[in-house]
C-alpha cells in the first residue's frame, strides 16, 4: 500500500491525471484514498462534475460535494445558463439520495429524502425557465407559442405557492405569459399578470437586476402612478381562451390560467397532472388501494383481473368522494372490486425517493400516457417517443430511458 501511495502522489505532484485515472481504476492497487482530492478538483475545474463527486466521495471528503454544487449553481445562474443549473440540481439529487443511504440516522436520511424532492422540484423549474427563457429571446426553440404560455402559466403557479423563486426573474416570467396571454386572447390571466407586475414589481426590483430590465420593463418602472397600469388593464375583456383552460378530469371544473395556491383544481383540490412537454392536462386520478389490501396485493389484484365494465363502479367511486369531501382532498379509495375492474394498461405506479406510492387511472383509454422511470414526469405517448427518439432521453431530466416507461 506504501509503493502505491507513494507513486499516486508522485503523479498527483506532477500532474499526469491520466496516469492518476489508470491508477485508481486499479482494482489490485490499494492506496491512500485522501491523495485523491486534488484529482477530485481537477476533474471539477474541467466540467467533469460527475466524477469529481464520485472521487470526493472516495476519498472522504463527501461533505465537499455539497457545496462544489452550490457554488456551480449560483455561477451557472448568474451567468443565465439555466439549462446547465437544472441538470446541477439533478445532479444535486442524487447527491442528496447518496448522502442520505450513507449515514445511518433515520431522520438524517429523511432529512436528505426531502432535500432530494426539493432539488428534483427545481431541476424541473429551471428546466422549464430555460426553454421559456430561450423562446422569448428568439433563440432557436422547439416550443410553440401555446406550448411558452402554458408552461409560462405552470412556472408561475408553481413560484406561487413557494415562498422563494431560487433565483428566477420573477417580473421577466410576468411580462412574457403577459404578452404571450394577450397574443392568444388570455384576458382575464393577462389582466392578473399585470396587475401582479403593477402591486409587486418593486418588491422583486433591486439594483442588480435593473441592468437586466427590458426597455418594455423600465417603461414600467417608470410610471410614478400605478394607477395608468390599472387603466390600460382594465381595457381588456373578463375572460381567457376557452381552448387553453385546463379541466379537472376528477371533478370537470375549468381552471384559470393562474392560480395562487399553485397547479391544483380550484374546486376539488386535486393536483393537475400535465404533460411536462405540452403542459395540456392528462386524463389522470390518483387512487389509493383499501388499507386492508397492501401493495403486493393490489398490483397483483390489478395484474391478473379485468371484467368487462372498467369505468361504472370507479365513477360511482369518485362521485362518491366528490360529495363527502369538505375543502380538503384525498386520492379515491377503491376496494378489491374496483380494482378487479380496472384495466392495467390503464393504471400507472410511481415510487418516489421517500418510498411512497402513488397510483394514478387513465380516465380516457385513447390518450395514451408516458411516464419516465427516472423523474417521475408524465407525458403524452406520443410526444415522450418523439422526443426520446430525437434527443435520446427524457425531456425533463435527459435519463436514456432504457426501460418500460407506459402502465404496469
Amino acid at each position: 500500500m506504501q509503493d502505491y501511495s507513494r507513486l499516486m502522489a508522485f503523479y498527483i505532484k506532477t500532474k499526469s491525471w491520466l496516469d492518476v485515472s489508470k491508477l485508481r481504476e486499479e482494482q489490485c492497487c490499494d492506496f491512500d484514498k485522501e491523495l485523491l482530492l486534488p484529482y477530485a478538483q481537477w476533474l471539477a475545474a474541467n466540467g467533469n462534475i460527475v466524477k469529481a463527486l464520485e472521487v470526493n466521495r472516495e476519498a472522504g471528503y463527501s461533505e465537499r460535494n455539497t457545496s462544489l454544487l452550490n457554488f456551480l449553481i449560483k455561477n451557472a445562474i448568474a451567468q443565465e445558463c439555466f439549462l446547465e443549473v437544472s441538470k446541477l440540481y439533478w445532479v444535486a439529487s442524487k447527491e442528496n439520495v447518496s448522502i442520505g443511504l450513507a449515514k445511518t440516522g433515520k431522520a438524517s436520511e429523511v432529512m436528505q429524502t426531502k432535500m432530494s424532492e426539493q432539488t428534483k422540484r427545481l431541476a424541473i423549474m429551471y428546466r422549464i425557465y430555460s426553454s421559456i427563457i430561450d423562446f422569448s429571446l428568439g433563440i432557436f426553440s422547439t416550443l410553440s407559442p401555446e406550448t411558452a404560455l402554458l408552461s409560462c402559466a405552470y412556472l408561475l403557479n408553481a413560484l406561487s405557492c413557494s415562498h422563494a423563486n431560487h433565483g428566477i426573474d420573477m417580473p421577466r416570467l410576468l411580462f412574457i405569459f403577459a404578452e404571450l396571454g394577450r397574443s392568444h386572447e388570455c384576458f382575464q390571466s393577462t389582466r392578473a399578470a399585470y396587475d401582479l407586475i403593477a402591486c409587486d414589481f418593486h418588491e422583486y426590483l433591486c439594483e442588480e437586476l435593473k441592468e437586466k430590465l427590458s426597455d418594455e420593463m423600465m417603461m414600467i418602472e417608470s410610471y410614478s402612478n400605478r394607477h395608468k397600469i390599472s387603466l390600460l388593464v382594465k381595457t381588456l375583456p373578463m375572460e381567457d381562451c376557452e381552448d387553453l383552460l385546463t379541466v379537472c378530469f376528477r371533478c370537470g371544473a375549468s381552471q384559470s390560467l393562474l392560480r395562487p395556491d399553485g397547479d391544483y383544481c380550484s374546486c376539488c383540490n386535486a393536483v393537475i397532472i400535465r404533460c411536462m412537454i405540452t403542459f395540456h392536462g392528462l386524463p389522470l386520478i390518483e387512487f389509493v388501494p383499501h388499507a386492508s389490501l397492501s401493495a403486493k396485493k393490489a398490483l397483483d389484484t390489478i395484474t391478473r383481473f379485468s371484467t368487462a365494465y372498467p369505468e361504472k363502479l370507479f365513477h360511482d367511486t369518485i362521485n362518491l368522494a366528490l360529495t363527502t369531501e369538505i375543502n380538503v382532498y384525498h386520492p379515491v379509495e377503491v376496494g378489491s372490486e374496483i380494482l378487479e375492474s380496472f384495466d392495467r394498461s390503464d393504471v400507472y405506479i410511481v415510487k418516489d425517493s421517500k418510498g411512497d406510492t402513488k397510483y394514478y387511472k387513465n380516465m380516457i383509454k385513447n390518450v395514451g400516457i408516458a411516464k419516465c422511470p427516472s423523474c417521475f414526469c408524465f407525458f403524452h405517448e406520443q410526444e415522450f417517443e418523439f422526443h426520446c427518439l430525437k434527443e435520446g432521453g427524457c425531456p425533463i431530466c435527459d435519463t436514456p430511458v432504457t426501460e418500460n416507461y407506459g402502465h404496469i
